[in-house]
């Protein structure tokens, strides 16, 4: 895992965001035993296609399995959706932010020989037909990179891509294989980043992210039962609240699980 110094440091100095919603609590004298805990009734929370997709990506990010489990990601769902309606009528609008890592669901690059990248072109590679069909790609597009030609394959639904590359990469003609990485988010610091901690989660979620200083929310989550633990501007609190080490863990597991 990596040093949790280099992230404050990071943090510190390059990173932050708007202003932070009145309603919270920016006190850097709270205790945690004076922290209170809200039950969200799951009854009156709603989820759509988008809350569905974020806890099926945590689920396998956080299980590294191929496919999501279905306790492990309505958990996820629940527990965000219920985070999210505990801070609604504040100003920041925690909807938007949404659980990322560096790299794409659900899709992978290959290079291939000359002679399989032939087949290819022609929808004459059926190699991969050893794989049940949701493992099969539903969309193939083709990339020229340095004179060089690589296919990028699609697949329905949520797959970890690092387990389609250790399926893919030993197929026959495969030269190299690897996941799509997006180079426009700093692995450093990401919107939502989960922890477990004994029987709850905790979860650091960064609304903004600038020059000018972040806004930290840091929750504890069982379930629908929700602890806003404390809400952090840099730009007008310059002192590092009593939560932070542990608000570190999460950044330093967000990265370690990469």
């Amino acid at each position: 895992m990596k040093n949790s110094f280099l992230y404050l440091f990071v943090i510190i100095v390059i990173f932050g965001c708007k202003k932070g919603p009145a309603l919270l609590n920016t006190d850097e004298n709270s205790k945690r035993n004076e922290i209170q805990y809200y039950y969200i009734d799951p009854g009156i929370l709603t989820f759509d296609h988008a809350d569905s997709v974020e806890a099926q990506f945590m689920d396998i990010w956080w299980t590294n399995n191929l496919r999501p489990n279905s306790d492990t990601s309505n958990l996820f769902m629940q527990e965000l959706g219920a985070i999210r309606y505990l801070v609604r009528d504040s100003s920041i609008n925690l909807n938007n932010v949404r659980f990322k890592t560096y790299w794409k669901y659900s899709e992978i690059n290959i290079k291939f020989d000359s002679i399989y990248t032939h087949l290819v072109y022609d929808s004459a590679y059926f190699e991969w037909n050893i794989f049940d069909e949701e493992l099969r790609p539903v969309q193939i597009i083709s990339h020229n990179l340095f004179g060089e030609t690589y296919f990028s394959l699609y697949f329905a639904g949520v797959l970890n891509p690092s387990i389609l590359v250790d399926l893919y990469e030993v197929l026959p003609g495969v030269e190299s294989c690897f996941r799509t990485i997006l180079g426009s988010i700093n692995i450093n610091l990401m919107p939502v980043n989960p922890y477990k901690k004994n029987s709850t989660h905790t979860y650091l979620i960064v609304p903004y992210i600038d020059l000018a200083g972040s806004i930290f929310y840091y929750f504890e989550a069982k379930g629908t039962r929700i602890g806003l633990i404390g809400c952090w501007d840099q730009r007008v609190a310059g002192e590092y609240p009593y939560w932070w080490e542990e608000g570190l863990v999460n950044i330093d597991f967000m990265n370690y699980r990469e």
